[in-house]
């Protein structure tokens, strides 16, 4: 009984633990130029190995977010 029991408890560690693990992150910021803050500015960023690119828009206060981003490196381009 005893080790039925400890296989059901290794069982849910697993699944709890393989859920934590996170796949993407999100990129957040604010563009700032000489004058304060850059409201209705693109900001694009470029996923360095599969060439997938994606744009937002600041917000009036500056503010951007990029929600879903795969991990790995970017270029980020502001227009």
């Amino acid at each position: 009984m005893r080790k039925i029991l400890l296989t059901i408890l290794t069982i849910l560690l697993s699944v709890v633990l393989s859920l934590a693990q996170a796949t993407s992150g999100r990129l957040i910021g604010t563009v700032n130029g000489p004058d304060g803050v850059l409201s209705n500015a693109n900001i694009s960023v470029k996923d360095n190995k599969t060439g997938k690119e994606l744009t937002v828009i600041s917000k009036e206060d500056g503010s951007f977010i990029f929600p879903q981003l795969e991990f790995g490196t970017y270029t980020v381009t502001i227009s």
